[in-house]
């Protein structure tokens, strides 16, 4: 944004675009950072224990052999 008022409403106000991240980022670690960005604070994780554990499961889902038979190629 071309000025820091202009960035920190956007922060507040405007959805993260998802469509930035790189398309290879699996769907369970998308729900986990959808989850660290929410508006509603109550909606976010209360701490960082707490998302280390949800990625660690959103990378067992990804590598796991029937998620990967999932995954496209």
């Amino acid at each position: 944004r071309p000025s820091t008022a202009e960035t920190l409403a956007s922060v507040l106000g405007d959805e993260p675009d998802e469509r930035v991240l790189p398309p290879g980022v699996p769907a369970a670690v998308r729900r986990v950072i959808r989850r660290c960005l929410a508006k509603d604070r109550r909606q976010r994780w209360r701490d960082m224990d707490d998302v280390r554990l949800a990625l660690d499961d959103a990378m067992d889902e990804t590598t796991s052999p029937s998620a990967a038979a999932t995954l496209p190629v």
